[in-house]
């Protein structure tokens, strides 16, 4: 099975549904009155159905076993068709569309069992998704919205140009990062402008707050995977962004200065990374609360809480998050695992923040429907 991990929980539904047609119009009868001889053909599949969901993890090798909240059969009777719709909820870190497809399968498997002794011509013509929600899809911007030229890029390069501008060099981007996956990727310069992604026309700073890295005695792995997660999440989405990507030392007033610019220069998000534990040079949180105008407790809240069930000290992080004037801020932790799981419970939703702090309502934005 697939690790799933480093996903969050939330809630997921899908529906499936399947067709059985049958070959007289006496079977129709005699399953609405109920005089099949093996029994009544609705409830008993019904039945099984229900088995069925909850049993799909003992069936299909690489289902994960999950609870089943909710489970609602229903059928839809015509002339010589009987439909068969399968409603499955969960709240959990992976969707139900298998257990929903399963359970519509078993329940037209026992209609069709229990018909076969009264008529040889029945048929099982489909089963298939009808539609799901609830997953990392729904959460992402709406395409039609944001994708301004017309189509969506199906690959990219990334156009890296030194902080001179005196050469670049085109790389394409590697496979995603998941879980805690520190993997190499492209090696940038302390102070890198990242342009030619395609995104949603925010512009992104990573910082990565570092004593050693700054002095070069170590190399940076977590600020380049929030480099990477932000260019997955934009490149599908339309217009050009810039993501600056800077190296400084565990220093208050350079850090709160830099950023200080950055949002003077009106940048949507700055990302830090380090520098929120608890040695005397862990100062990012002190460099940058005194900017935020509007705290968002929630954010910092949710990637400890993620964090704490995978590891007893996040919650020692002491990261912050919120708006300075048009600026979002979010402080990560500085190892590479705590920045790919705090980056998977954040993003891509807290992008709901730009189009609401415009003034558009939650279903305007396209993100979270279900």
């Amino acid at each position: 099975m697939i690790d799933i991990t480093h996903k969050i929980t939330t809630q997921r539904t899908s529906t499936a549904v399947a067709t059985v047609r049958v070959g007289k119009h006496a079977t129709m009868e005699a399953i609405r009155n109920k005089t099949v001889p093996k029994g009544d053909v609705l409830e008993v599949s019904r039945t099984a159905g229900l088995f069925a969901v909850k049993r799909t993890a003992d069936m299909i090798p690489d289902c994960h076993p999950l609870p089943i909240e909710y489970t609602k059969i229903s059928f839809d009777l015509s002339e010589r068709e009987i439909r068969i719709r399968c409603e499955v909820k969960t709240i959990y870190k992976t969707g139900v569309e298998v257990e929903a497809m399963h359970g519509a399968s078993v329940v037209a498997l026992t209609i069709y069992d229990m018909l076969k002794p009264i008529d040889k011509e029945i048929e099982i013509e489909q089963i298939k998704l009808l539609e799901k929600s609830g997953g990392k899809s729904d959460y992402r911007l709406n395409l039609e919205t944001a994708v301004q030229d017309g189509k969506v890029m199906q690959d990219f390069e990334l156009d890296l140009l030194t902080a001179g501008g005196d050469h670049s060099q085109k790389v394409k981007a590697p496979p995603a990062v998941s879980g805690d996956s520190s993997k190499d990727w492209v090696n940038l310069p302390s102070s890198t402008a990242v342009s030619g992604l395609k995104g949603s026309g925010l512009r992104a700073t990573v910082i990565v707050c570092s004593d050693s890295v700054a002095a070069g005695q170590k190399e940076d792995i977590s600020g380049k995977i929030i480099v990477k997660r932000l260019s997955d999440l934009y490149y599908p989405l339309g217009d050009d962004i810039d993501v600056n990507y800077l190296v400084l030392p565990d220093d208050e007033q350079l850090i709160r200065e830099k950023v200080e610019s950055l949002i003077k220069q009106k940048y949507d998000l700055v990302i830090t990374t380090g520098g929120t534990g608890l040695s005397k040079r862990d100062r990012t949180p002190e460099a940058l609360r005194p900017l935020i105008d509007r705290e968002i407790p929630g954010l910092m809240e949710a990637g400890r809480h993620y964090g704490q069930q995978r590891t007893p000290y996040a919650m020692l992080s002491r990261g912050v998050a919120g708006f300075a004037s048009d600026t979002l801020i979010i402080t990560l932790p500085g190892s590479s695992r705590g920045v790919a799981e705090t980056m998977d419970v954040l993003f891509p939703y807290v992008l709901h923040l730009f189009p609401i702090k415009e003034g558009a309502s939650h279903f305007d934005t396209g993100i979270g429907r279900s």
